[in-house]
């Protein structure tokens, strides 16, 4: 049996390519490395039965060309989300609209970094390919078969020990995580098996619902809700660290920062994400489902829509973002609760509409207005491709404008990404305004929060989505009309009392109802941030493990 080129190209690889992983341990190399061999020497071993010399090299060079363009893969996610491919990535790629996905690509190929990347791997391995000496090594069959038996009694040995120790195979998983082709297909199946479970919960989240309405007719212990319009801006990826009127020193928010001045808008200072991404966020921001009680399925909690709808309220919800993606999305089937439903986009669409196009779906269909409203607004916000997001009227900051303090920066490529997250930001502003303007002569109440932040070069050279500190930093504030803070003053003190109070929005609801004047059997007071017996020693865990307030910023020091 020989052993030839693309034997050793294989395990050199799957060596390799753990080495740029952080956190990684020296034993993970030499894992790597034995348990690439034993893998390839099997698929060797079985190839050997094949009687065509022919057939045997094409399977060789498939395999090999598949590890190399994993490798790829795996390189890529470790310099851009410091993780080599595992379910979490896929998850996130899953769940995200297809609209989305190809800006996700458009962004991240197009970075410096990445392209360097690809043209020195490329080039790489079709050096590999153009060299035509190759190093046979002739092994006895037999002797490989014998150990490769071994090999399969140990690990079955240990995978059997696994089971009945804590009925998994943690030995195996182990084995598979740590060779590139055998990680990709566990990973991809696991994947999709998180997918099916996501469905169930939709049509399960679908059939509670359901169920609860129809013995809802005393979940509301109490209701005084008098406002005409209540008003929830739902934003994309927005940061408070890139926002002037949270002390970022360029002028990103203008509009925000006159409507503060003139006593309609009231900042929070300290409010946080419960995730890093859309998907998760919306499993705990408009229902009673959050951090502590964890245990009992999202799709189980009473949420919000429904609960305005039974407090007399109309419901409608205006969305920016898709209403179709390639597996359904939570916030689809949350806005579907809604009286009426708009998309300024219904499916996987060419071009990417700005924010200000809901202003004027919201225009077309404001007689539908009743004399109580909920409307949501859910904005595209400052997802990337950031330069996407804003029309070129507003393209103001430029990389030479950007501060460098304290961001991991390198380049003047990072430096025009941050220009270009900064102007969506900008934007942002600019639209808010104008859905200010809409209920500024009305007795109304306008909620405006991020649905997650973004992690801009503040915790290492990367950019986007990210489970930090930097990545939950969300802005949060209330915008009342001047008529609003005529009728209701004790509301407005009761905001204003509350805006440097450490706050989680998995808890927006909790804190949303009573504020308006309802309460539920699932309202807690300690959980309301308006509320005096309001819990300021709550512990804010974020991405389901990270202590938020016990993890300092890197370089800065500051909580």
């Amino acid at each position: 049996m020989n052993l030839d080129k693309r034997f050793y190209i294989f395990i050199l690889i799957n060596i390799l390519v753990p080495l740029f992983a952080p956190f990684s341990k020296i034993s993970n190399y030499t894992r790597a490395g034995l348990y690439s061999f034993i893998f390839i020497l099997a698929v060797y071993f079985l190839l050997d039965f094949i009687r065509s010399t022919k057939v045997q090299s094409i399977i060789k060079t498939a395999i090999t060309i598949i590890c190399m363009l994993l490798g790829l893969i795996e390189l890529f996610c470790i310099f851009n989300f410091n993780t080599q491919i595992e379910t979490g990535v896929l998850d996130a790629l899953l769940a995200t609209q297809l609209q989305e996905s190809k800006n996700f690509m458009t962004f991240y190929m197009t970075m410096e970094d990445n392209i360097v990347l690809f043209i020195v791997y490329v080039l790489l391995c079709v050096l590999f390919f153009t060299i035509k000496k190759d190093f046979i090594l002739t092994i006895n069959k037999k002797f490989a078969g014998i150990f490769l038996a071994l090999a399969c009694i140990v690990f079955a040995t240990l995978g059997i020990k696994d089971y009945f120790r804590d009925d998994s195979f943690h030995t195996l998983e182990k084995l598979a995580s740590l060779i590139n082709i055998p990680n990709t297909i566990y990973t991809a199946l696991t994947s999709m098996q998180h997918t099916k479970t996501a469905l169930k919960e939709y049509e399960d989240y679908r059939k509670n619902i359901e169920s609860n309405l129809k013995n809802s007719h005393a979940y509301i212990t109490q209701n005084h809700a008098d406002i005409p319009n209540i008003i929830i801006v739902i934003g994309e990826s927005a940061s408070k660290n890139f926002m002037h009127i949270y002390g970022y020193p360029l002028s990103t928010t203008p509009h925000l920062d006159q409507a503060q001045k003139n006593g309609n808008l009231f900042v929070f200072r300290d409010v946080i994400a419960p995730e890093a991404r859309t998907e998760s966020v919306f499993t705990t921001l408009l229902n009673f489902s959050d951090y502590e009680n964890r245990q009992i399925p999202w799709y189980q909690q009473m949420n919000l829509i429904d609960t305005m709808k039974m407090a007399g309220y109309k419901t409608l919800w205006f969305s920016n973002q898709e209403k179709i993606s390639v597996w359904g999305n939570k916030h689809s089937a949350l806005a579907a609760r809604a009286d009426l439903a708009y998309w300024t986009q219904l499916k996987n669409s060419t071009t990417d509409m700005y924010d200000g196009k809901l202003l004027d779906l919201f225009e077309k269909h404001k007689k539908n207005l009743g004399k109580k409203n909920l409307i949501v607004f859910h904005l595209e916000g400052s997802h990337f491709d950031y330069k996407s997001r804003y029309p070129l009227g507003f393209k103001k900051f430029y990389a030479d404008n950007i501060p460098t303090q304290n961001l991991h920066t390198t380049k003047n490529s990072d430096l025009q990404k941050v220009a270009d997250y900064i102007n969506s930001i900008t934007y942002t502003d600019a639209v808010l305004d104008e859905i200010f303007h809409l209920f500024n002569d009305s007795d109304s109440i306008v909620f405006y929060l991020s649905d997650h932040a973004q992690d801009i070069f503040e915790t290492d050279g990367s950019i986007g989505h990210r489970c930090s500190n930097y990545g939950v930093d969300i802005p949060f504030m209330i915008f009342v009309s001047d008529t609003f803070k005529k009728l209701h003053p004790q509301k407005v003190q009761a905001i204003q009392s509350a805006l440097n109070k450490p706050f989680m929005t998995d808890d927006f609801i909790q804190s949303l109802l009573p504020l308006i004047g309802i309460t539920t059997q699932d309202n807690i007071s300690s959980k309301n941030i308006f509320s005096p017996h309001f819990d300021t020693h709550r512990k804010r865990i974020y991405c389901k493990e990270r202590d938020y307030d016990a993890l300092k910023y890197p370089n800065t020091g500051h909580k």
